[in-house]
């Protein structure tokens, strides 16, 4: 499969525990320094557009709180701001899409951090960060899961994914493997790298299949020109595309890897341009607060 040599925007995902959200990072193509943050929901296919920022933000240690309202994210910005990336980078609490910091802002390595204007009661900062007390703020975080979602399980070998069942140019000895069951429809995905890491936000290399059947009946499909790819519980795939595309994938009911994949939801992020501007009021409410988007 050709690979385009450059892309047109870079988008990374986060997807949420327990709703049918996912977080987006867009990247605009250099020169610009611009990203946007958008929230994808999958059941009503809406996809949110919210802020622009030239903080760069760190996707492999960002997080979605289970229930998908707030970002917790990781990003480094302006050597005098609270984001300093000469001090490491900051991490905090926003509602998603926004960064208005509802947290006091907090190094994310030795220095840096302050207050935030934003900042909710002290009661309130202490409930958010205990929604993400499993989550690690440092930039060297390995967890490939952040990448690929909650449900990919990485596999502790090739798990059978040896290159009789997938060919592979790159380096065989350094594959990895993970796997991920899509609900109703006896399928799985499986993501393959031939990184270290299955979360490298560079890898070109990173494919995915579409897998059905066991053993010797199992069948293999690539799905083709995606950089991303998660289960729904709907029983879809939803994907970001190498042309700045999220889609969702309907697989056919008959449960064959081979069966055409229908796209129900196709959203053209090179569509998008900028609209830098403040946080809506309900995205710096108190937690309580009765919200309207």
């Amino acid at each position: 499969m050709e690979r385009p040599s450059v892309r047109s925007i870079h988008v990374s995902c986060l997807t949420a525990s327990q709703a049918p959200v996912i977080g987006v990072v867009v990247r605009m193509p250099p020169p610009s320094r611009w990203s946007c943050v958008l929230r994808w929901d999958v059941r009503s296919h809406v996809v949110e557009e919210g802020a622009w920022t030239t903080l760069r933000l760190k996707q492999r240690v960002c997080r979605l709180s289970p229930d998908g309202e707030f970002l917790l994210y990781n990003a480094g910005g302006p050597l005098k701001g609270p984001f300093s990336r000469e001090s490491g980078g900051a991490v905090a609490i926003s509602r998603l899409p926004w960064l208005a910091a509802l947290t006091d802002i907090r190094p994310a390595s030795i220095m840096g951090g302050g207050p935030s204007r934003h900042a909710l009661s002290r009661g309130e900062q202490d409930e958010l960060w205990r929604r993400f007390k499993d989550a690690p703020w440092h930039y060297m975080e390995r967890n490939w899961r952040a990448h690929l979602g909650h449900r990919w399980q990485r596999l502790n070998s090739t798990g059978g994914y040896g290159p009789e069942a997938i060919p592979w140019l790159g380096d065989r000895r350094a594959r990895r493997v993970a796997t991920a069951v899509v609900p109703k429809k006896n399928l799985r995905l499986v993501a393959v790298s031939d990184r270290r890491r299955l979360n490298d936000s560079t890898n070109d290399t990173l494919r995915f299949f579409l897998e059905s059947g066991e053993g010797d009946s199992r069948r293999l499909r690539e799905i083709d020109g995606v950089t991303w790819a998660h289960p729904t519980d709907e029983g879809g795939i939803a994907v970001a595309t190498f042309t700045g595309h999220l889609q969702h994938l309907r697989p056919g009911s008959e449960g064959s890897a081979t069966a055409k994949l229908r796209i129900d939801q196709d959203h053209n992020l090179c569509k998008l341009r900028r609209r830098a501007g403040p946080a809506p009021r309900w995205a710096m409410a108190p937690l309580g607060a009765r919200r309207s988007r």
